[in-house]
């Protein structure tokens, strides 16, 4: 199966778990002006994660998409495309990756990033139990997402 099926069952990287931002260009800040969330600085944009252009794992603006995120293909997407991990494999990572995102959104729901949540309510979060449960699932994410997703090592 190909690279684009498995990132239609994923989204990680538009849903604010892989990247917080996408810099834009001035043209595509244009393009894209009205049909996505953006903050604009004088030069360019910044696409801000979770972009407002994911639907169930389908971009809405595919087709102008900025080249930032034309050209992103992750780790373990790119094992995929060299036949170094089946397909099959490749989907429990993403539905892995998914559980652990989806284990901090219900402790920590609400809007923006599921880390950038997680950071918040461990700094200013009213339950020093839930801080730490927030905390560890936060630093799952992040390990995991390094290490199959993003290519870093380290926690």
């Amino acid at each position: 199966m190909s690279l684009e099926a498995l990132c239609l069952k994923c989204g990680l990287c538009c849903d604010g778990t892989l990247f917080t931002h996408v810099a834009l260009t001035v043209e595509e800040a244009r393009r894209l002006a009205g049909r996505v969330e953006l903050q604009s600085n004088e030069k360019a944009g910044v696409l801000r994660q979770p972009c407002s252009a994911l639907e169930r794992c389908r971009c809405t603006v595919y087709a102008d998409r900025p080249q930032g995120c034309a050209r992103f293909v992750c780790m373990l997407g790119a094992a995929l495309q060299a036949n170094e991990v089946g397909f099959d494999e490749a989907q429990r990572t993403v539905e892995k990756a998914q559980a652990l995102r989806d284990a901090i959104n219900k402790l920590v729901p609400g809007i923006g990033t599921p880390i950038g949540r997680a950071r918040q309510y461990e700094d200013r979060g009213p339950d020093a139990e839930t801080a730490v449960a927030v905390r560890e699932a936060r630093r799952a994410l992040e390990a995991f997402v390094r290490r199959h997703f993003l290519g870093r090592s380290g926690t």
